[in-house]
């Protein structure tokens, strides 16, 4: 009964962060969810810049990619590792550019430790320093 209660929750967990990223992602080019007010005039700038040119989208189509294959528990060790850079990104444009702590990523952040620690094994010949022989 214990393991199946923690694969629901696993399940539950990999789904939420994949559909976080699929409505961030859809959000980027249907724009159904009100735009963040950003506090500095450079966050304002370039987030403009990503939402006027076609750069914008390539990163939304990403999340949608990444949230599906999620949603779809197919090739989850790439749409976390592409997650983990969105992730990255989401963090430095907080703490260089916009100042401000947001909520969200802290939440991400947790549903992608624990959906990468579920499935770790899958990333250990990613963390070889040399490739096995073959």
């Amino acid at each position: 009964m214990e393991k199946s209660f923690l694969r629901i929750v696993a399940h539950i967990q990999r789904s939420l962060l994949g559909l976080i990223f699929l409505l961030n992602g859809l959000n980027g080019f249907v724009h159904f969810r009100q735009a963040l007010a950003f506090q500095t005039p450079i966050a304002r700038e370039c987030m403009a810049v990503m939402q006027a040119t076609p750069y914008g989208h390539v990163l939304a189509g990403v999340q949608i990619l990444s949230g599906v294959l999620l949603l779809l528990r197919l090739f989850v060790p790439f749409a976390l590792t592409v997650i983990a850079a969105f992730l990255f990104n989401i963090y430095m444009f907080h703490l260089f550019l916009d100042h401000t702590f947001s909520p969200l990523a802290l939440i991400v952040t947790v549903l992608w430790v624990c959906t990468y620690a579920r499935n770790r094994a899958a990333f250990r010949l990613m963390l070889l320093p040399k490739i096995p022989a073959s």
